[in-house]
């Protein structure tokens, strides 16, 4: 898959990883694309995600889940989410702090 924001990673936590300039969370079985999304964020920001902006301002959280659970192919999907380019697969997401 040509990805939006190519990976190189390093050694160190094994849910995340840097990426160019960026970060890159493994989604679990048990979670949800937008539940990394929103955790990967607080993480960034030492925020409780609780007190991020609803995601559901700027993605349809449902569809989101839904489109990368049921993918059959390579889907990427990319927004912007609380100063955060977000590249988001079935596999994983990829924040980027926005520039």
């Amino acid at each position: 898959m040509d990805r939006l924001f190519p990976a190189t990673y390093s050694a160190g936590d094994p849910r995340s990883n840097v990426v160019e300039n960026g970060t890159s969370h493994r989604i679990d079985d048990d979670e949800t694309p937008v539940q990394v999304v929103v955790d990967a964020v607080a993480t960034a920001e030492n925020q409780d995600a609780t007190s991020l902006s609803p995601i559901y301002n700027v993605v349809a959280s449902d569809a989101l889940n839904r489109l990368l659970a049921d993918n059959q192919g390579d889907v990427e999907v990319s927004f912007t989410y609380h100063g955060y380019q977000v590249a988001a697969s079935s596999a994983e997401v990829v924040l980027k702090p926005v520039e």
